[in-house]
């Protein structure tokens, strides 16, 4: 989708957003390719304009932090410094414009035919240099070393998580930048010679030549078709990363299966079981679907979970369990060292979360309907062995901590030596002697194997799962 939000604060910019997503969905799914080129032009003309109210409003920040009073002393207003929300709207308008005339250009392109003339050859490689520029201009301005993490996370929020950062930004001179020390002409000029100056930009134009005028199935640089891959009922192993060059999508099906994508974006969803999945590189949509899933993140994936039990990983390593809210926010948490450094940051955007890491910016998921799924106690949310609190008092009161018995191996639990109020239990795939003791609140997902359940003093949610159980609801079966 076009970026959809502005700076301009106008009462024309949300009508101009809604169209602009009407005009998205046709050029998307239409398939009449004069309809998708007349709804291009339509977006370039509408990001057009916004772009120009938005550098009104840049421009009017660079007059407006100094002028000369009647004595001739210069007077400086907002010491200088121009939001890094104001840039990161001109920034994502550009990169989105010079994108859609990309598009435009490939319309014609379409509408034109198979037929090969200098004018046809020069359409395709204006369509693929704008293009490239765009995601050129994207890469170089967020690499901005004043700029830096900041604009790469606010070019990827939505709309609501737009306006709560917006807030932050606005009494923080962390997220403002003196007019000094930037300038469009020379980020875009970096950005244009980089372009003009890269193997990658030459081949993506021989590409899309190619892809044109050869038919299909002969191009060597034809674009990887989507690969379905099934599991079975069993505990599988399914791993594309060690096949084709393509994207997959991947359906592990029952079991406690290990799903691995490639280097597209693939579509993994591990159905019942305790599933271990990493889409590895590529914008990769991860669905666990039930039971206690793992999930690898590589670059900006998203996660769809249906029951919010599991974990999440970046480089290997799993997310702090604990993210506190940010002072002065209603919609921003943080995870931080012992030193205080913020590790990772969790934005709420309407039901979704999006986390993103400090020290690989690269890499962030965005958690579909988080706040839906997740285990809501006073104040904290907690869904995917995440705690979201206002203080690291209010999650330990309302912690909810997961005991993970091991695979393989028969196991016996007894709830009653852990401090806190809301446990989940999980049992393996042998026999399970599972005893909830002492006021708490217990849900417990048994597995596979013949269990032994009893259930605690107060209101509890036990699954057998698997094979033939013996539940009681009562700590006792005497009782």
């Amino acid at each position: 989708m076009n970026n959809t939000t502005s700076s301009t604060g106008d009462g024309v910019e949300a009508g101009r957003s809604v169209i602009l997503v009407a005009l998205d969905i046709i050029s998307d799914f239409s398939k009449n390719t004069k309809l998708e080129a007349v709804a291009d032009v339509s977006q370039a003309l509408i990001i057009g304009h916004r772009l120009v109210k938005n550098l009104d409003i840049y421009w009017d920040y660079r007059d407006f932090n100094e002028v000369v009073d009647t004595n001739g002393n210069k007077a400086f207003y907002n010491k200088g410094l121009i939001p890094k929300n104001v840039i990161a709207d001109v920034m994502a308008d550009v990169v989105t414009l010079s994108k859609t005339i990309g598009e435009v250009v490939a319309d014609i392109r379409k509408i034109a035919g198979k037929l090969v003339t200098p004018a046809s050859l020069a359409m395709d490689v204006v369509s693929t240099l704008f293009t490239v520029i765009s995601n050129t201009i994207a890469s170089t301005i967020t690499a901005h070393e004043k700029l830096g993490l900041n604009a790469e996370v606010y070019l990827n929020l939505t709309k609501e998580q737009k306006e709560a950062l917006q807030q932050q930004w606005a009494d923080d001179e962390r997220f403002s930048i003196h007019k000094d020390e930037f300038s469009f002409g020379e980020v875009f000029g970096e950005a244009f010679l980089t372009t003009l100056t890269s193997w990658g930009t030459l081949t993506a134009v021989f590409e899309q030549v190619l892809g044109n005028i050869v038919p299909d199935g002969l191009n060597p640089f034809e674009t990887p078709n989507d690969i379905d891959l099934l599991g079975s009922a069993d505990n599988d192993v399914i791993d594309a990363d060690s096949w084709f060059d393509d994207a997959y999508r991947i359906y592990g099906n029952a079991g406690n299966d290990t799903l691995i994508g490639g280097d597209h974006n693939d579509k993994i969803l591990g159905g019942t079981g305790n599933d271990i999945i990493n889409g590895k590189e590529g914008d990769d949509k991860l669905d666990g679907a039930e039971g206690y899933d793992t999930y690898h993140i590589k670059d900006r994936d998203t996660i769809y979970d249906k029951d919010g039990k599991g974990k999440i990983l970046f480089d290997g390593k799993q997310l702090p369990k604990d993210f506190i809210l940010k002072d002065g926010t209603s919609g921003i948490w943080e995870a931080k060292d012992n030193q205080g450094n913020v590790l990772y940051t969790a934005i709420k955007g309407a039901n979704d979360l999006l986390i993103t890491s400090t020290n690989s910016p690269a890499d962030s998921v965005t958690i579909k309907d988080f706040f839906n799924i997740a285990i809501a106690n006073g104040t904290t949310y907690t869904a995917l062995s995440i705690n979201l609190g206002h203080s690291q008092e209010d999650i330990d009161k309302n912690r909810t901590y997961t005991i993970k018995a091991i695979d393989g191996f028969l196991s016996h639990i007894g709830t009653g030596a852990f401090p806190a109020q809301y446990l989940d239990i999980y049992g393996s795939n042998k026999t399970d002697t599972i005893f909830g003791t002492g006021r708490k609140y217990l849900n417990i997902d048994a597995g596979d194997g013949h269990d032994l359940i009893f259930g605690g003093d107060m209101a509890d949610v036990i699954r057998g799962g698997a094979d033939n159980d013996v539940i009681s609801g009562r700590p006792s079966i005497m009782n």
